[in-house]
């Protein structure tokens, strides 16, 4: 039999949705956990095999631990580590595939009410900081249900 990796992500109206807990020390994921550490290089780094490629730039994940930095949000480093771990859970994220994505502070797989308050969206290519989310009555009407 073939063996089938496990996923935990949720789903709600056909979104899917994805807890990762971004810490100092780590990146946690449903499916792993790796050292949460960025190392930026401008060209293919030979050695290294956890490489995202983002914005013509190649970033080594995992090969140490990074700095204490109180803005997680507005911080580069917070970002990729983000772009991996829904690698991790997702598969890849490359030029030419699907990759819009909401980014919340709190685990809305924990608590629903995380998705009212949305700190990145990747839309179609774009990313959106701090992003102007329109609140519609139906909508939340709906959420409310489940929280």
């Amino acid at each position: 039999a073939k063996a089938e990796k496990v996923r935990f992500m949720k789903e709600f109206n056909n979104i899917k949705i994805i807890g990762l807990d971004n810490g100092y020390g780590n990146l946690k994921t449903a499916n792993g956990i790796f050292a949460a550490n960025v190392v930026c290089y401008d060209h293919e780094p030979a050695h290294a095999h956890d490489v995202l490629v983002y914005n013509g730039k190649y970033y080594v994940i995992g090969d140490g631990h990074r700095e204490f930095t109180l803005d997680k949000v507005g911080n580069q480093d917070h970002y990729i580590l983000t772009l991996a771990g829904i690698g991790q859970e997702t598969g890849t994220l490359e030029p030419g595939k699907a990759a819009d994505l909401i980014v919340t502070e709190a685990d809305p797989l924990a608590d629903l009410r995380a998705l009212r308050h949305v700190e990145l969206v990747m839309s179609r290519g774009q990313l959106h900081r701090a992003p102007q989310v329109k609140h519609r009555k139906n909508v939340e009407a709906e959420l409310d249900r489940f929280l």
